[in-house]
């Protein structure tokens, strides 16, 4: 069988071009890996199968990497609030209001907490930049009003619904019951997938030498041949070192921008990249498979 020719669209010299007028169609000499595979469609993997890795590719093109941009001030973010309201003559409902400011509305919720917070940081604001403010009393009637709805020492009734999903009431959220040796519940982040990883490493040939915060996560060694998982002592076994990377799912070893030459082995809880250029190893299944083994 003859060997397998690249598509044409995925040699380096097109990938350079497509980088290039993408760049050109934003008029812009800076471009992120995540704008590029948006307005062409193609997989990163694709990318990472010809160029070390985004950057190396935006120098052949000519172009700077796209950078995380900065953080929008708080000030910044009650201006464009006072823009809406101004705008819409007045207050609405929250979410009407949210869905009409230039960013995400769930900048507002982690910036400020809740909409008192949000009305809070407005009305501070509008006294020092707009204190000609037109609703001002309005302003002061919700803030009141929501502050009036918060339990005072936990003994306020609260009407819930009589099915779930219940109300969040802000504790850490843990995932669904999973029953597995130490953990009670599935893991919801990465933290997780360490701990769950600790604990079934020997079960699946597996051994760490180093562990950190730096990429790649660990540093370890794995089973090739001979002995049984969880034998290092075993005179027959062959071990070779292996790079990990620990992620909840693995696309997000993607949005995180790691390099692919530098790992050798993707470790998470789900498996949702099916393109993904490195071989993954999801803890789901392992879960499953040693449940099933010890049934």
């Amino acid at each position: 069988m003859p060997p397998r020719q690249p598509h044409p669209n995925h040699t380096r010299e097109a990938l350079i071009a497509a980088a290039r007028s993408v760049a050109a169609k934003r008029g812009s000499t800076r471009l992120s890996v995540g704008q590029f595979c948006q307005a062409t469609g193609i997989n990163p993997s694709r990318i990472y199968a010809r160029f070390d890795d985004w950057p190396t590719l935006c120098a052949d093109a000519g172009l700077k990497p796209g950078e995380k941009p900065p953080e929008i001030s708080s000030a910044r973010l009650l201006a464009d609030l006072h823009a809406v309201l101004m705008e819409a003559g007045g207050f609405e409902r929250a979410a009407a209001l949210l869905r009409r400011v230039p960013g995400s509305p769930m900048t507002y919720y982690r910036r400020f907490g809740d909409w008192a917070g949000i009305l809070r940081a407005l009305k501070d604001w509008t006294a020092e930049h707009a204190p000609d403010f037109p609703y001002a009393r309005e302003l002061d009637r919700r803030l009141a009003n929501q502050e009036r709805r918060k339990p005072r020492g936990g003994t306020a009734p609260v009407k819930t619904a009589t099915m779930p999903p219940w109300r969040s009431t802000g504790a850490r959220a843990s995932g669904p019951p999973l029953a597995f040796r130490g953990m009670a519940s599935a893991p919801v982040n990465e933290m997780g997938v360490v701990l769950l990883f600790g604990m079934v490493a020997a079960d699946i040939g597996y051994a760490v030498d180093a562990i950190g915060t730096a990429f790649p996560d660990c540093h370890g060694r794995r089973l090739v041949t001979g002995g049984a998982a969880g034998a290092m002592g075993v005179a027959d076994s062959r071990w070779e070192p292996v790079r990990i990377e620990f992620e909840y799912r693995s696309r997000t070893f993607f949005y995180h921008g790691h390099d692919v030459e530098g790992c050798d082995v993707i470790i998470c809880w789900q498996h949702d990249w099916p393109d993904c250029p490195l071989e993954v190893l999801a803890l789901e299944d392992v879960v499953a498979s040693l449940t099933a083994k010890a049934a």
